[in-house]
C-alpha cells in the first residue's frame, strides 16, 4: 500500500496467515499480535520510516526487510517466548520487549 502515509493499524490478530501486513509505507504498527504465521511482516522497496512496535511475535512469526537500503525500527516488541527476534534483512529491534504485551 504505497502513499499510505499516516496509517495506523493497531490493535488486531493475525492468526495463522502466510503473510500478514506487506509492503507498508509510512505505517505505524503496534499493539498486534501475530501467531502462526510465516511472514507477520515483510517490507520491501516501499518501506519508509514506518515503525513497528509493541507488538507480540508469537509461534514462528517473522518480520522480513526485503530491502537492503534501509532498516526498518521494530523496538518494544515480545518475540515468541523470548527466544529473540526473528528477522531478516536490516531490522533494528533494539530494545527488546522482556515480558509478552498482554492480549488486546
Amino acid at each position: 500500500n504505497p502513499g499510505s502515509a499516516g496509517l495506523e493499524i493497531m490493535y488486531n490478530d493475525f492468526y495463522d496467515n502466510a503473510a500478514g501486513i506487506g509492503g507498508f509505507t509510512g505505517a505505524h504498527v503496534a499493539y498486534n499480535e501475530f501467531t502462526s504465521a510465516g511472514e507477520a511482516i515483510g517490507a520491501d522497496g516501499s518501506y519508509d520510516n514506518s515503525v513497528v512496535e509493541f507488538n507480540n511475535f508469537l509461534t514462528g512469526t517473522m518480520l522480513n526487510n526485503y530491502s537492503g537500503a534501509v532498516t526498518i525500527d521494530a523496538p518494544n516488541n515480545w518475540w515468541a517466548d523470548g527466544a529473540g527476534a526473528q528477522t531478516t534483512g536490516n531490522v533494528d529491534t533494539s530494545p527488546e520487549a522482556t515480558a509478552q504485551y498482554p492480549h488486546n
